[in-house]
């Protein structure tokens, strides 16, 4: 049995959830936007999700819609542990909404697991559950978006965060080491 406590709670948390203290004067909602915050208590609202339940505010199919805001909408936009289960594709697509929806100077904050210290362990330590589970994820449920769908590295989120647009990527350290935080700025 691999013992994994060593690499849990390394760093601090994600940013906490709520509402912008300010809401737009466009459409009157808060311009904090969390993306896939599914049923988390500590979620920015509003939260959209693919999924209806407690604590979605707008259900929006992540694979092949649009975000739901008008251009510049947001001064934040967090998305945790959701781009891994999207199809690189739409991944890719839901990166370039969310710069869209920001305001000039606006953030986006991921917590994404970590491919390069996934795979590491794995390699080190077999085929261990654990490991697997932030490969893998899962059970899947009834729609679909219990696994994971894609992978990542700083470098390669990195890279798909210039891509859609956004300027200062920074590392912003792990929560548990297998997987870190991203900040980007729209400019």
């Amino acid at each position: 049995m691999v013992d994994i406590s060593r690499w849990q709670g390394v760093g601090a948390p994600p940013p906490p959830g709520g509402s912008s203290p300010t809401t737009c004067v466009e459409c009157g909602l808060s311009m904090w936007v969390e993306i896939g915050g599914g049923p988390a208590e500590d979620v920015f609202h509003p939260n959209i999700d693919a999924v209806a339940g407690r604590g979605v505010d707008i259900v929006c199919d992540l694979e092949r819609e649009s975000l739901p805001f008008h251009d510049g909408h947001a001064t934040r936009v967090k998305a945790i542990h959701s781009l891994q289960h999207l199809s690189r594709d739409a991944a890719r697509k839901i990166l370039r909404e969310a710069h869209r929806i920001l305001r000039h100077e606006g953030t986006i904050y991921l917590m994404i697991g970590d491919g390069d210290f996934i795979i590491q362990r794995l390699s080190e330590d077999g085929l261990f559950e654990g490991w697997l589970n932030c490969l893998f994820h899962g059970p899947n449920d009834e729609n679909g978006f219990g696994y994971h769908r894609w992978m990542y590295t700083f470098a390669t989120m990195k890279q798909e965060l210039e891509d859609a647009g956004f300027s200062k990527v920074e590392h912003e350290g792990w929560f548990n080491k297998w997987e870190f935080k991203i900040s980007a700025t729209k400019l």
